[in-house]
C-alpha cells in the first residue's frame, strides 16, 4: 500500500455513497439539505431532488478567510457548516456571510451533523484530548447546548439516524448517543482496531470500517456485531448499502461490493491506481470513486467493471475528496486545487474550477448550490445565475424601528413592538421599496396607524391599505401597486417571480417574501431571522399577497367579520359571487413563538366588482363585529363597523352598494331588532328577564306605531328605548349585544 504524504495536515473525512437517494425516517434530513456527511445516514452522496444545477458553474460567493485546512461542508436549514482547525463556522448558504463561529474540540477535520436544531460536532483524535466526546451546538447562535465526554482517545465523525448519533474511535469502539436525552444508549465490543469512517446506518445495521481493514455489521439497537469482512487494508472509505450491497474503498487500491445480510464478498475492483480513501457515490447504476493519485473511476454496479476513467493532474498521493453526484454531473475536488464536473456516463469534462489550495474536501449540493471548502481557507458556493429579485433584505429587529409600538399592540402584549410583531408590516416595507416606494417599517407603521383602513382587528395588516399608500404616493419611477390573494400554489408563484413580482407569504402566525426559486426550493428574504430558504419552515406555505404594477381598477370589496360567522356575497340576482373566502389567523410573536395578536378572522375578498348592488348574508350564532372596507376606483375608501346578534340558523342581510360613494348599510326592519333581543336573552347576554319584558313591549309598541305610519313618534320611542339599553349596561346587559341593539336601532331610526 503507497502511504499518503503528510497524513494528518490533509486527511478529509471519507466516506461511500449511495446509489440513489433513500430519505432516511429523521427530523435531521429536510428535501434538499446535505445536513451530514455524504448527505444522509445511508451515505448517498447523491441529490435526487437537484434538478436545477447545471455545468458551467459561476462562482456566487467566497467566505471570509480561516486559517488551516477544513473539513467537508454540511447545510442545513439554509447554512453552511464547516470546521476550519478547530474553529467552527456557520455561513448563510445564499451569501456567504458568517453568521456565527465557535471554537470546537480540537479535531482532525471531522465533518458535522446537523439535526434538531442542532449541529453535532465530534472532537476527533488529539494528543491534548484525554476526556474526548461530542458537543451539540445551537443551530441558530452556535453557543452550546450540551456535551458528552465519552471515549479517552477523541470520538470521529458522527452519523445521525432517527434522533441517535453513531459514531467511532481510535479505542476500537463504536457508540450510539441519544440527541434529545443525551443517553449513551450503547457501546460496541472491541472492533480489535481504530475507528475512522462514518458509520452507515440502514434498516437497523451500522456498518463501518477499521484501521486494520475489517468491515462490520453491528446491530444499531444494541451495538452487537451481526458479521465482519476482511476489506484487505486500511478502510478510510466510509461505507454506504443500497440493494443490500456494502460499498467501501480499501487501502489495497480496491473497491469491494459485500451482501449487505451476511457480509458475503460479491465483487472486487482492483483497478485503482493507489489506495482508495475517497468514498464512492453510486449514481444511475454506476459507481464513482476517487483514488489517492488523482484518478476517478466509474464502474458498473453490479460487477465492478471499469466504465470510464479519468486522471487529474494531482501529484503525490493525497487526493481524498469524494464525488456528489446530482442531475447527471459528478462533482469531485482534487489535490490539483480544482473542484471538477464530470458527465455521470460518458466522463467528459464538462466543468472546472482552480482554487487557491487543494481541495481534499468533498463536496454538498444543496438548493441549486454546489459548496466545497480549500486548503486556501475559504468555502466556495457555485450555481447558475441567480434568478432572485433584488428585494433589500430589512429586519423588523433592526434599530431604529424594532422598538417602535406596532399598530394597538399594546392591548395584547407587555412587548408591543415591531421587533416582535412587525413580520407583515416590514414584508410589506421590503415589497414598497423594490417598486421604488423608499418607505420604511416604522413611517409605514405610522401612516397605516394614521388611516381609517391601515390595520384589521387582532393586529392584521390591511393589504388593500398599503395598495391604496402606492395609489398616494406614485411617482414617475414608484408606480400604483394592485394588490391579489391567492392560495398556496408554487406554479402561480413561480409565474410571477418570473414575471418580477416578489410575493408575501403567509406562514402560520408569521410572513416572509419570496424573491427567487433555487433547485426545488424557494429564496426568501425573513423579517425576523437569518433564514433564506422556505424549506426551513417546511416547504409550504398558507397564501401569497402579491403586488404588481397597475394604472387601472383599484377597487375591492372587503369584509371582516368574527371566525364563528359565515359569510356570503349574492349579487343583484341573487346568485352567490365568487370571491375569496378564508380565515386569517392572527401574528404570533416572533421572539417567544406562544403569544399571538388576538382571535382569527373570517376574511372576504372580490378585486374589481362589476355591479353596483350587492347583498351580503351573515350567518352563524353570537355576538358579532363586522368591518366593511369598500374600495373605489382610484383606492378611496370607504369604511364603516357594525354589530350585530345571531341565533344559530338566522342570517342578518347586509346591502351593498358599489359606485362614486360606495356604501355598506344593515337591512333593519323592527322584526331583525326584535330577533336580536330575543337572541340576547336567549344566549345569556341579557342577565335579568325583567329588563328584556320591558324592552320587547317597548319595541312591540314601536312595532305598531310604524305599521300605523305614526313614524316621528316611532323615532322618538326607538331613541328612548336605546338609551335605555345604554343605562342598563353592562349591569343587565352585555356589552357586545347593547352595541348591537343600538347600532340596528340607530340605522332604523335613519331609514325610517
Amino acid at each position: 500500500m503507497k502511504k499518503p504524504l503528510a497524513l494528518f495536515l490533509v486527511f478529509i473525512t471519507l466516506s461511500l455513497s449511495l446509489a440513489f437517494l433513500q430519505t432516511p425516517s429523521s427530523k435531521a434530513q429536510v428535501l434538499g439539505d446535505w445536513p451530514m456527511f455524504r448527505k444522509d445516514p445511508v451515505h448517498s452522496g447523491y441529490s435526487l431532488e437537484e434538478t436545477s444545477l447545471k455545468p458551467p458553474l459561476q462562482l456566487l460567493w467566497r467566505s471570509s478567510g480561516a486559517p488551516g485546512a477544513p473539513n467537508s461542508p454540511v447545510v442545513s436549514d439554509g447554512k453552511v457548516f464547516v470546521e476550519f482547525a478547530g474553529v467552527l463556522f456557520a455561513h448563510d448558504a445564499k451569501t456567504g456571510v458568517t453568521l456565527w463561529s465557535k471554537p470546537t474540540p480540537v479535531s482532525d477535520h471531522a465533518s458535522v451533523a446537523v439535526g434538531y436544531g442542532m449541529v453535532f460536532d465530534g472532537s476527533g483524535r488529539h494528543p491534548s484530548c484525554t476526556n474526548c466526546g461530542i458537543v451539540a451546538h445551537n443551530i441558530e447562535t452556535g453557543e452550546e447546548k450540551w456535551r458528552l465526554n465519552i471515549s479517552p482517545k477523541g470520538v470521529r465523525e458522527p452519523s445521525l439516524d432517527n434522533g441517535v448519533l453513531y459514531f467511532g474511535s481510535d479505542d476500537w469502539f463504536v457508540r450510539a448517543v441519544d440527541v434529545n436525552t443525551k443517553q449513551h444508549l450503547w457501546t460496541s465490543p472491541d472492533l480489535k482496531e481504530g475507528i475512522v469512517a462514518v458509520p452507515a446506518v440502514v434498516d437497523g445495521k451500522v456498518f463501518v470500517g477499521t484501521w486494520g481493514g475489517l468491515l462490520y455489521a453491528l446491530n444499531s439497537t444494541n451495538g452487537q456485531i451481526l458479521w465482519q469482512s476482511y476489506a484487505g487494508g486500511v478502510t478510510f472509505s466510509s461505507p454506504s448499502v443500497v440493494n443490500n450491497t456494502v460499498y467501501v474503498g480499501s487501502g489495497t487500491e480496491n473497491v469491494y461490493a459485500f451482501d449487505a445480510p451476511t457480509g458475503t464478498l460479491k465483487w472486487t475492483y482492483t483497478g485503482g491506481k493507489d489506495s482508495v480513501w475517497g468514498s464512492p457515490a453510486i449514481a444511475y447504476g454506476n459507481l464513482y470513486v476517487q483514488d489517492l493519485s488523482g484518478h476517478i473511476h466509474a464502474l458498473d454496479i453490479n460487477n465492478g467493471n471499469l466504465l470510464w476513467l479519468y486522471r487529474t493532474l494531482a501529484t503525490g498521493n493525497t487526493s481524498v475528496s469524494s464525488p456528489a453526484v446530482a442531475n447527471g454531473v459528478v462533482y469531485v475536488g482534487s489535490q490539483d486545487k480544482n473542484i471538477y464536473a464530470f458527465d455521470a456516463y460518458t466522463g467528459d469534462v464538462l466543468w472546472k474550477y482552480q482554487t487557491g489550495g487543494a481541495v481534499y474536501s468533498s463536496p454538498a449540493i444543496s438548493n441549486g448550490m454546489l459548496y466545497v471548502s480549500s486548503n486556501d481557507g475559504y468555502v466556495y458556493a457555485f450555481g447558475n445565475e441567480s434568478a432572485s429579485l433584488d428585494v433589500p433584505d430589512i429586519k423588523q429587529y433592526s434599530p431604529p424601528w424594532n422598538d417602535d409600538v406596532y399598530d394597538g399592540a399594546t392591548s395584547w402584549s407587555a412587548n408591543p413592538t415591531i421587533e416582535r410583531w412587525g413580520c407583515a408590516l416590514t414584508s410589506a416595507s421590503m415589497v414598497l421599496k423594490y417598486f421604488n416606494h423608499n418607505i420604511n417599517p416604522d413611517d409605514l407603521n405610522n401612516w397605516l396607524n394614521s388611516q381609517p383602513d391601515g390595520y384589521l382587528r387582532s393586529g392584521l395588516l390591511n393589504w388593500l391599505a398599503v395598495s391604496r399608500y402606492t395609489r398616494i404616493n406614485q411617482g414617475a419611477d414608484s408606480p400604483i401597486l394592485e394588490y391579489r390573494r391567492f392560495g398556496s400554489d408554487q406554479t402561480i408563484l413561480e409565474n410571477e417571480l418570473t414575471a418580477g413580482n416578489p410575493g408575501i407569504l403567509k406562514l402560520p402566525g408569521h410572513f416572509v417574501v419570496a424573491k427567487g426559486k433555487i433547485g426545488s426550493d424557494f429564496d426568501i428574504n425573513d423579517p425576523a431571522t437569518t433564514r433564506n430558504l422556505l424549506s426551513s419552515y417546511g416547504e409550504s406555505y398558507l397564501a401569497l399577497n402579491r403586488y404588481r404594477a397597475t394604472s387601472t381598477d383599484l377597487s375591492y370589496i372587503m369584509f371582516a367579520i368574527d371566525s364563528d360567522i359565515t359569510l356570503q356575497l349574492f349579487d343583484s340576482e341573487g346568485n352567490p359571487v365568487d370571491g375569496a373566502y378564508f380565515l386569517d389567523e392572527p401574528l404570533v410573536d416572533d421572539i417567544d413563538g406562544n403569544q399571538t395578536s388576538g382571535e382569527e378572522l373570517r376574511i372576504f375578498l372580490l378585486p374589481t366588482p362589476t355591479q353596483e348592488i350587492y347583498t351580503l348574508k351573515a350567518t352563524g350564532s353570537g355576538t358579532y363585529q363586522l368591518d366593511s372596507y369598500l374600495y373605489g376606483l382610484e383606492g378611496n375608501v370607504r369604511t364603516d363597523s357594525f354589530n350585530g346578534i345571531l341565533q344559530e340558523g338566522q342570517t342578518d342581510g347586509f346591502l351593498v352598494t358599489i359606485g362614486e360613494i360606495s356604501d355598506a348599510q344593515p337591512i333593519v326592519t323592527i322584526d331583525t331588532i326584535i330577533e336580536d333581543l330575543n337572541n340576547s336573552w336567549n344566549q345569556g347576554l341579557i342577565k335579568k328577564e325583567s329588563i328584556y319584558r320591558f324592552l320587547l313591549r317597548q319595541l312591540q309598541l314601536t312595532k305598531r306605531l310604524i305599521e300605523t305610519n305614526r313614524i316621528t313618534v316611532a323615532k322618538i320611542h326607538l331613541r328612548i328605548i336605546s338609551t335605555h339599553i345604554k343605562l342598563f349596561t353592562p349591569r343587565y346587559i352585555e356589552e357586545s349585544a347593547s352595541k348591537a341593539l343600538r347600532t340596528s336601532i340607530q340605522s332604523l331610526i335613519n331609514s325610517l
